[in-house]
């Protein structure tokens, strides 16, 4: 079988399905696991590093997935191969999913201010003013404000930003 290129079909049938016990529910992978518990398999003529089983039994089957798009499990079963217990999301998509079976506690960003802000002048006096208190650290004033730490600590420092807007 060396050199022969396998198709969808019997990539499947001879590198997946016999390392997949089946049963009335999941479908669970008996091969190489990663840290987080998903199935991985390496197959040459696809990648030359090991691959997620769930998402590759996914693509065979329906086919490629858009970059950035993930394989979720409905049953929330890592090594669950069962072609309809899964289906395609965004790391949103999935992070919600989660959330809502109770799987992840829920995190609420209250952020003062969207995030993406222009720094103005008055922000940029404001964080200082705080800082200065020495209530804030430079993560509690980002998390707070909706800049990255990084930035935060560059403005209190005065070495940024250099795009400023001046508001009247």
């Amino acid at each position: 079988m060396k050199g022969r290129m396998l198709s969808a079909q019997e990539i499947l049938d001879e590198r997946i399905w016999p390392r997949v016990t089946k049963g009335e529910g999941c479908w669970f992978w008996q091969g190489s696991r990663d840290p987080e518990g998903y199935g991985q398999v390496k197959i040459k003529q696809l990648a030359n590093r090991p691959l997620r089983v769930h998402r590759l039994v996914y693509e065979l089957l329906n086919g490629l997935l858009l970059p950035g798009m993930r394989v979720c499990h409905s049953c929330d079963i890592p090594p669950c191969m069962r072609p309809d217990h899964l289906w395609p999301g965004t790391g949103w998509e999935n992070t919600r999913d989660a959330q809502v079976k109770g799987r992840v506690r829920m995190v609420v960003h209250t952020l003062k201010q969207p995030r993406q802000r222009r720094m103005t002048d008055a922000l940029i006096e404001q964080l200082q003013r705080m800082y200065a208190t020495g209530s804030w650290s430079c993560c509690g004033l980002a998390r707070e404000m909706g800049f990255s730490p990084r930035y935060v600590q560059q403005v209190i420092r005065g070495e940024r930003p250099l795009r400023r807007v001046v508001v009247a």
